[in-house]
């Protein structure tokens, strides 16, 4: 049935045998590798070439990927890349009913990292909004895999179930942590309330979510953003910091110097550092655009009043 959705010039068993499905793997992420923070260490670089080549749904969505790329270098304008983009729709329809006709909890993984890959295709050629209903779409695999495991939640005093993001951060499985880094972001960016409601009964451990090498985000800006996005959210799971907690936290973290094997410090490695010194003020500024809904809050207050007028400035800058 997943086969029937490749178009009929892919075959698939020549894909999937031998060393294909590795190539078409590490081309796929040679394309991607120039707009990685790093490239990832060879043990993180192997794992993640054994667990691609062993699910047949992301092998589809790499090498749909892999041609995407191809056809966006030699013309972005060509029917190409709009045949490509027609095709992750299809995948995704195909994807969905896959998962829904199977109760292996390996299918559902398989079909939530294959359906993370269509996502990161949308965010990086369509936009950031189409990539959001994707990730939506991959919601209910992220849900049935938490449900499996009961070490990844955690109770709330209300007697609902949160997902723990210390221990799902913390956790081997891959599309786990990615869903989780692209619900955060997407809610950072996109000002949506998390798809996923989180719970915060531990520090992460500063080298759990192994994807830092991608996007060069430490993890405990990763923590400090989530829980800016819960309580924006409006979220009563505790414990939440308050904003001079999380100031505190970020103000003390220190950037930790990147070097790639075989390269020496230079250039690359200063403008590591800049990326990891520039998500501290991103986190920052998060931090404090939580006093806008204050003032605004203020400002209702005395909106009638001629006193009003003195909170002019106050507007401005919020």
């Amino acid at each position: 049935m997943l086969c029937a959705s490749i178009p009929p010039s892919v075959d698939t068993a020549e894909i999937m045998k031998g060393g294909r499905a590795v190539k078409t793997i590490c081309e796929y992420q040679m394309q991607r590798v120039a707009y990685w923070f790093t490239a990832p260490p060879a043990s993180v670089h192997d794992s993640m070439i054994n667990r691609l080549q062993n699910s047949k749904a992301t092998i589809w969505a790499v090498y749909l990927g892999t041609n995407l790329f191809r056809e966006l270098e030699q013309d972005p304008s060509g029917v190409g890349v709009a045949r490509c983009i027609s095709w992750i729709d299809k995948l995704e329809q195909r994807f969905g009913s896959y998962f829904h006709k199977s109760s292996n909890l390996d299918d559902a993984a398989d079909c939530l990292l294959a359906e993370l890959e269509l996502a990161f295709l949308r965010f990086a050629t369509i936009g950031t909004i189409s990539g959001y209903a994707m990730l939506q779409k991959a919601l209910p695999k992220f849900l049935c895999l938490m449900a499996a495991d009961p070490n990844l939640y955690m109770e709330h005093p209300n007697g609902n179930l949160v997902v723990s993001l210390p221990r799902v951060l913390g956790a081997s499985q891959y599309e786990l942590k990615r869903f989780i880094i692209y619900d955060i972001a997407t809610a950072l960016v996109l000002g949506t309330p998390p798809l996923v409601e989180y719970g915060y009964d531990c520090e992460c451990d500063p080298a759990s979510h192994g994807l830092e090498w991608i996007h060069g985000v430490p993890i405990a800006l990763v923590e400090t953003i989530s829980q800016v996005n819960s309580w924006r959210a409006g979220s009563r799971v505790a414990p939440l910091d308050d904003w001079r907690n999380l100031e505190r936290r970020v103000l003390a973290w220190e950037p930790q110097s990147v070097v790639v094997e075989g390269e020496q410090f230079g250039t690359e490695s200063v403008a590591r550092l800049a990326v990891q010194e520039g998500w501290r003020h991103v986190a920052l500024i998060y931090i404090y655009m939580v006093s806008i809904r204050q003032i605004v809050q203020l400002g209702e207050t005395v909106v009638n009043l001629p006193i009003g007028v003195h909170m002019f400035v106050h507007c401005v800058m919020a």
